[in-house]
């Protein structure tokens, strides 16, 4: 599996009022589609932003050269600086193309970049198979089958051995059907000025692509509110056999990631996101 759960409780009258949402995908082997938006008395209303960049270190950027992104270094950058933490959209895969479907802003940003996203197109049909080749494509796929796709994560391309690995903690918010996702990027090599920063892709059980190959190394702190005292759980995409680690380094800076995460975790916009992913899930089993 991508990674464990680590239980953290929101109080329900934290979260915010309902949020509109668009048309459920439904996969051709379940149940029939729900009803087109326009066949509802409710004005369509497009998905809000699903994902969201909780920290981007200064020292990178995103460079576009004739389509294509990539992740370069602004300054040097040392093993066990955290480069990224974004909340993602994760779980099965009909959930996860669902999200990229309805969101506009992720669907654009996601590769390939062939047709960009509107109503009309949505509503045809027309973007479901481009949808399913941009999971294929940008998704961290665990063992349980689930996905996890994220806007700013997708920036970074893959090479072996890598320069930076990628580390996911999940969330269990009292209430919610899913565990919340986090996905973090950090250096796992001395980087330079010009030099882009790659993650390692790794083959795995699923078709999709790119893996994430587990590890389970258990948190030393405890998260102020779980359950029974229980200590968070997470899980590192470790480099390939050869690539030099300062151990201590890098777990300094796993556990900077860490309070990155539980900071964010303790905010209205984590519970307004969750409750998005939540409500999502929600609207495609009614019409499953």
């Amino acid at each position: 599996m991508l990674a464990k759960h680590n239980k953290q409780k929101q109080s329900s009258n934290m979260r915010p009022a309902a949020v509109g949402f668009a048309k459920p995908r439904q996969p051709a082997s379940s149940a029939p589609r729900a009803k087109q938006a326009e066949a509802e008395s409710a004005p369509f209303k497009p998905l809000p932003q699903m994902t969201k960049v909780i920290y981007q270190a200064p020292m990178s950027k995103v460079v576009e050269t004739d389509g294509e992104k990539a992740v370069v270094a602004l300054q040097h950058v040392k093993p066990g600086e955290v480069l990224l933490v974004e909340h993602v959209v994760s779980g099965v895969p009909d959930h996860v193309l669902n999200c990229v479907l309805n969101d506009a802003m992720l669907f654009d940003v996601l590769t390939p970049r062939s047709t960009p996203w509107s109503v009309t197109r949505l509503l045809s049909d027309e973007l479901d198979a481009l949808a399913d080749e941009k999971m294929d494509t940008n998704g961290f796929v665990g063992e349980d089958g689930t996905v996890a796709v994220g806007a700013a994560v997708s920036a970074f391309n893959h090479a072996a051995p890598p320069r930076a690995i990628v580390r996911s903690f999940s969330l269990t918010v009292e209430g919610m059907e899913a565990p919340a996702r986090v996905l973090c990027v950090l250096a796992c090599a001395d980087i330079y000025p010009g030099d882009e920063i790659r993650i390692e892709y790794r083959d795995g059980p699923s078709a999709l692509h790119p893996y994430v190959e587990p590890s389970e190394p258990r948190a030393t702190t405890s998260v102020p509110g779980s359950d029974e005292g229980e200590a968070p759980r997470d899980e590192i995409c470790a480099p390939q056999a050869g690539v030099e680690v300062g151990a201590v380094a890098l777990e300094a800076g796993v556990e900077a990631a860490r309070k990155l995460v539980m900071s964010y975790s303790t905010t209205e916009e984590f519970v307004r996101l969750c409750v998005a992913h939540d409500r999502l899930r929600t609207i495609a089993n009614d019409d499953a």
